[in-house]
């Protein structure tokens, strides 16, 4: 295998004027993708090798499909051709672009599997056919302005969240597959502003723009399992991910921290009979008088929310490396275990987690290539294409 990393700079030594403009895993986790100001860059993660970087106009939205060579990208708006309103589909292998979707909006997010295609704009999610790039389905919504949904194609199902409300927290789960509603769930008070699907599609993790308060929701049935406290003061969620491995959440915020909650051994707070059997005869104080827990169910939800919920185990905060607050672009955890953590100062962080011990810093690489035309021609010469597989 061929060594990259003589051609990066040591990242620990000063820092530029930052390139990228996003970043997201690839539907397995085991890719890191990154938009730039050029194009966009792929790194697989364990163990890491990078990629050259693909110069086809700035992008700021990029979808991998799993470990192929087929990429969803949207541009940043740089020329009248690379707006942000067309969607392309690109081969890497053979650097061709197979085609290309024009929209009448913006499209915010990107979504694929072999199957279907998720295109999300401000006011409406368009559903494809992959194969033949068919549209299946219009979904009209309120607005979404972040582009805020999650796909899950676990065990055959393909589904797709979504928020269905801007004045509360209320979530759609539809089957784009069989193109028919699955559910509807009330999450929070507050509008939605996070979301995601845990990896067996049975609970969605959500958070409102308050930031302050995660929840776990059961799919099936609606019922809220689980409620975390993220903080006591208001925070953007930028990213949400869970543990294949452990039963650990991760919840990254625009203070540039990762909290980490465990739900393995924690019963649904919103049940009473689960909460009694935790805390036994648990009594609350409140002033100089004691009432039992059971009051709690009828008290408002703002006091309910600061006497129940859980708060995490462990708290990563993320700097760059000169010491400044690092903003989080993307979270994942490996198939392995692993959190990793992707920042705009380009570096991925690799942690180990512990319910017991927190986390420890396994290590951290470099996203910025130093010089991309020798990189490329080092990297084609050494590994020509095989097949699809990016890996």
């Amino acid at each position: 295998m061929f060594d990259f990393t003589k051609y990066f700079p040591s990242f620990t030594e000063r820092e530029e004027e930052d390139d990228i403009i996003f970043a997201d895993f690839n539907n397995d986790n085991s890719c890191i993708v990154l938009g730039t100001v050029n194009g966009f860059r792929v790194y697989k993660i364990f163990p890491f090798i990078p990629h050259p970087e693909v110069n086809c106009g700035g992008c700021q939205h990029v979808c991998m499909l799993f470990s192929t060579s087929l990429f969803a990208l949207v541009g940043n708006g740089d020329s009248p051709e690379n707006t942000p309103r067309k969607l392309r589909l690109f081969n890497v292998k053979s650097r061709t672009q197979l085609c290309e979707l024009n929209f009448k909006d913006t499209v915010l997010n990107v979504k694929m599997s072999k199957q279907r295609m998720v295109v999300v704009l401000p006011d409406n999610i368009h559903i494809f056919d992959l194969s033949d790039m068919t549209l299946l389905h219009r979904l009209d919504t309120p607005q979404n302005i972040k582009g805020i949904c999650d796909f899950s194609f676990y065990n055959g199902q393909h589904l797709i969240c979504f928020p269905t409300s801007n004045s509360s927290g209320k979530v759609m789960i539809f089957d784009v597959l069989n193109l028919q509603v699955r559910c509807g769930i009330t999450a929070h008070e507050n509008p939605i502003r996070c979301i995601k699907f845990n990896p067996t599609a049975q609970l969605i993790a959500t958070a409102s723009t308050c930031g302050t308060i995660i929840r776990l929701t059961r799919i099936e049935d609606g019922e809220r399992l689980f409620t975390f406290r993220r903080g006591g003061f208001s925070a953007n969620i930028t990213c949400l991910s869970f543990s294949s491995v452990d039963k650990f959440l991760a919840v990254s915020s625009e203070n540039n921290s990762t909290h980490l909650f465990s739900y393995d051994d924690t019963a649904p707070l919103d049940s009473l009979d689960n909460w009694r059997n935790r805390k036994g005869s648990f009594i609350i104080g409140l002033g100089s008088s004691l009432i039992p827990g059971v009051v709690t169910n009828y008290l408002p939800e703002s006091v309910k929310e600061t006497l129940e919920p859980e708060r995490s185990f462990d708290k990563i905060a993320v700097t760059t490396p000169s010491g400044k607050s690092g903003a989080i672009l993307s979270v994942c955890f490996h198939d392995n275990g692993e959190l990793f953590i992707c920042n705009k100062s380009g570096v991925l962080y690799r942690y180990q987690i512990d319910r017991e011990n927190g986390h420890t810093l396994l290590d951290e690489q470099s996203l910025r290539p130093a010089n991309d035309e020798i990189v490329e021609a080092k990297f084609l010469e050494q590994n020509p294409p095989q097949d699809e597989s990016m890996g």
